[in-house]
């Protein structure tokens, strides 16, 4: 068995559409981590500036509908990759003729026994998600092209994965840590053309 519970508060601001901006937060418990490390607060903030919307630009640049550039920052937890228990002692009962094993005689048949704990870690936790991007969206020629260019980055601290180095005399499968991290990066740029052939046709390339 396993629980999540989560709180989550947003605040929007919209000055006459040209600033917009909006923060974010979360605060989420899993019951996957002991209580001491159950509850991670994960923040975000995005702005966006509608330099289409100025005066200057609607009396000076009439072939440009929209042009609004954007960036955003954020934090998000990932509980998914801990195991249901991987912060308590656990023991398992082996079953025979079950498909659990139960690979030991005692006597002239197989017998039900139990499996001693193996290592464990209490002190894992969530692995923390950090995104940003900048962008541009634009729209022109009577919206007819669509489209935007967009820088992002993503990074993922504190992953979940084995243990670091441990001594040969360990004797055990060593428990999951909070020990490494991951970096994404890249660009992505989409297009769309919108136009019709006449009052029956129209099309659209992207």
């Amino acid at each position: 068995h396993w629980a999540t519970r989560g709180f989550f508060a947003r605040i929007n601001y919209n000055y006459a559409n040209k600033f917009l901006f909006e923060v974010n937060g979360r605060y989420d418990g899993s019951s996957r981590f002991a209580k001491a490390q159950r509850w991670g607060f994960f923040p975000s903030v995005s702005a966006a500036y509608n330099i289409s919307e100025e005066d200057f630009f609607k009396e000076n640049v009439s072939w440009v509908n929209q042009l609004k550039v954007r960036g955003s920052y954020g934090n998000l937890g990932n509980q998914a990759g801990a195991g249901l228990y991987a912060y308590l002692e656990t023991m398992k009962i082996v079953v025979p003729n079950l498909g659990a094993g139960g690979t030991y005689y005692f006597g002239d048949e197989r017998e039900s026994y139990i499996e001693s704990p193996g290592a464990f870690n209490p002190f894992i936790t969530w692995e923390k998600v950090q995104s940003m991007n900048i962008a541009t969206d634009f729209s022109l020629w009577s919206n007819r092209l669509n489209g935007s260019v967009e820088w992002y980055q993503r990074n993922t601290r504190d992953m979940l994965g084995p243990s670091r180095d441990v001594a040969d005399m360990f004797g055990a499968k060593p428990p999951q840590t909070n020990n490494a991290d991951l970096q994404t990066r890249g660009w992505e740029v989409s297009l769309k053309w919108n136009d019709k052939i006449n009052d029956d046709w129209g099309y659209n390339l992207g």
